[in-house]
Order: structure tokens, then sequence, then C-alpha cells
């Protein structure tokens, strides 16, 4: 997908990939007036002006998480726009891999934990946001084909 941004508001995201392929997910904390509450989502956040997207991936995943990745880490994998008449905001976000992820010892510091998905019908249990539902299929279908 281009890089061309659709959007004025950013996000920067990383998808954690363990060894054996599965994908760690945030779980969002389940309040009702923050957006998606107790949905699995990825790690990530608002990319600041003047902020290129792969350094607020880094920024993000480290704030919200013990793991302290490198830009050598990360590898682009999308850039999805969303509007707000289908996903109820309008938002370019940049989605970035980050592959070979220990979480034994993983501690998430913002909301409510993680989750590990190895196919789409743990996805689905997870109760996915709906880009992220979309963007995780399609990464389980290259990841196991």
């Amino acid at each position: 997908m281009s890089k061309i941004s659709l959007s004025t508001n950013k996000s920067a995201d990383v998808i954690l990939i363990r060894k054996d392929r599965a994908i760690i997910l945030q779980v969002r904390d389940d309040i009702p007036t923050i957006s998606n509450p107790g949905c699995a989502s990825t790690f990530g956040g608002h990319i600041e002006p003047d902020e290129e997207p792969i350094d607020a991936a880094l920024r993000e995943v480290n704030e919200e998480t013990n793991l302290s990745l490198r830009k050598d880490c990360l590898a682009f994998y999308a850039l999805k726009h969303i509007d707000k008449e289908n996903y109820g905001l309008d938002l370019d976000i940049y989605y970035y891999l980050a592959k070979d992820i220990d979480d034994s010892n993983l501690k998430v510091f913002e909301g409510a934990g993680h989750i590990v998905v190895h196919n789409e019908q743990e996805l689905s249990q997870a109760k996915p946001t709906r880009i992220v539902k979309e963007v995780v299929e399609q990464l389980l279908s290259e990841l196991h084909p």
C-alpha cells in the first residue's frame, strides 16, 4: 500500500510477532468512555507534529511495554486510512511489524494486558477492533499460507 497520507490525524502502531508466528495484541481497558473498550488492538498511538511514523511507533511500543525496540527491529507493513463514517474516526494508521518477540516476560503498562492469537478463530474471540481484525487477518494469511 502507498505511504501517501490521507488524513491530518495519524497513528503509528506496532504488531508484535513471536518466533512461532503468533501475534501479540494489546487488550484495551474496559472503560466505556474510551474508543473500543475491552477490545484487542495493536500497540501504538498518535504521531506528534514533526515526528516520523517509525519514531512514533518506537516511542509508543516502548512506552506501553517493557520492550526496548530499535528502528532496525521494525519493518513497515501497511498504511491504512480509516474514516469517520465506517470506523468512527478519521485516521491514517502506519503499521509496523516487530518479529521474533519473546513475550514470556512481557509487561504492558497501558491497557488491560495482552493476548496472543495464532489464527483467525482466536483473533475473533479476542474481540479485535474492526481495523485490527482486517489488518491482522491479512497478516495471519501471509504468516500461515
